[in-house]
């Protein structure tokens, strides 16, 4: 899987358990580009790719209008277009050779045309034979409706049959066939390949599955974070070897000095903490403190804020004390167990394991009201805001398996 078609399906996950207009935006976007929502929904997990095709069919167009020009007319046409295009030189499996395919998108097309016929009619107040377009309708082998009735049930007819090709494609593009085409066709690189595999099953926002070959603290990736590991999967992979690699490290417990350098520690806070890698770049996260929906238990946890090196760190020293003071905010409880260490057995004086809590009471403290910290002008505080804004609510965004991280 690309690193590209992980951060879509990381996103599509993400967004599951909120409303199903957060869903239907993010396809909306993948759709824009070539190839990238087959990506993304081929290699979801079966558990998310359920919840995925259960919000495609309960949000499914009723009627012509609502249908014509919709992400679901869109998406329809787009996954036949693609899978025929990659039938030519593959063998799909069953129902996706490339002559049922070839027919599946000239029906496509032609219902279409019905669809966006009915929905002229029903926009008019009223209608007669002679205003139909017969010929939408003989094109897929349809009596030409005569009456309000009528049409209404060949806009149903046409429907059902768009949303159950919809489905088949769906099911078309998760083939193990389709899968290597759709990656051969985004192009992967062999350090993405190295570095990632196929997601693990999501059940909420909380991953209660280690990571193969990370230790046992529980790692959480904001917005920036995932933003910065993209652009080093680029410009650097090296670098994000190096990255990966130091994650690794603290996810398995080792806060040595290097790993665990304060940038922000005030009154009422939650401590930031730098690691040490290559050159000046540095890897900034919190120790967290999040609820395993299963279990109800409170568990440490590591939050991954991004990759900074010395001058944007200083340049955003007064951003991290004012995030320091808003995670603190969660109550005194909530900053005590981010604070605490628990040394593991048979380990060094630097290797420590999560922390588990019983869940407790809100402890009623009042949300404290920020300063409002003057910002430096050089600072690109809107970006550093929507990270902020995501950590607030500690909504975890992405975990994955890295096999070979050295």
């Amino acid at each position: 899987m690309s690193s590209l078609a992980l951060e879509d399906t990381r996103r599509i996950e993400a967004v599951l358990w909120q409303p199903a207009a957060a869903l239907t935006d993010i396809l909306v976007e993948l759709l824009e580009d070539r190839g990238r929502a087959e990506c993304a929904l081929a290699t979801l997990n079966d558990e998310s790719f359920a919840r995925v095709v259960s919000h495609l069919n309960n949000g499914f167009p009723k009627t012509a209008k609502e249908f014509c020009g919709s992400m679901w007319s869109s998406m329809l046409s787009k996954f036949v277009a693609t899978l025929v295009e990659m039938a030519v030189t593959t063998d799909l499996g069953t129902g996706g050779s490339k002559k049922s395919l070839d027919a599946r998108r000239n029906g496509v097309v032609l219902a279409g045309s019905a669809l966006a016929e009915i929905a002229r009619l029903s926009s008019k107040t009223g209608w007669s034979q002679g205003d139909i377009a017969v010929k939408v309708f003989a094109d897929l082998n349809l009596k030409t409706p005569s009456t309000v009735q009528e049409l209404a049930m060949k806009e149903r007819e046409i429907l059902q049959e768009q949303l159950r090709m919809l489905k088949h494609s769906l099911k078309i593009l998760r083939t193990p066939a389709s899968v290597a085409a759709l990656s051969k066709r985004q192009g992967i690189s062999t350090v993405n390949a190295d570095v990632f595999e196929n997601t693990i099953s999501i059940t909420a926002p909380f991953y209660s599955e280690n990571v193969k070959g990370f230790g046992e603290w529980k790692l959480f990736i904001t917005d920036a974070a995932n933003a910065h590991l993209r652009q080093l999967r680029r410009r650097s992979p090296d670098t994000l070897l190096i990255v990966l690699r130091k994650m690794r490290d603290l996810s398995r417990g080792h806060f040595s000095p290097d790993n665990q350098i304060l940038i922000s520690d005030t009154e009422k806070s939650v401590p930031i903490f730098k690691a040490k890698m290559t050159g000046d770049t540095r890897l900034v996260y919190q120790v967290d403190c999040v609820t395993d929906p299963e279990s109800r238990k409170e568990c440490q946890a590591l939050r991954i804020f991004g990759v900074y090196n010395h001058d944007e760190l200083y340049r955003m020293k007064q951003f991290w004390v004012s995030l320091g003071r808003d995670l603190g905010r969660q109550g005194k409880t909530y900053r005590e167990r981010c604070r605490q260490r628990s040394q593991g057995r048979n380990t060094s004086n630097d290797v420590f394991s999560p922390q588990v809590f019983s869940c407790h009471a809100d402890d009623n403290e009042p949300l404290e009201t920020l300063t409002t910290w003057e910002i430096p002008s050089e600072l690109d505080y809107s970006e550093m805001l929507t990270m902020h804004r995501f950590v607030g609510f500690s909504k975890a965004l992405l975990n994955s398996k890295w096999s070979r991280c050295g």
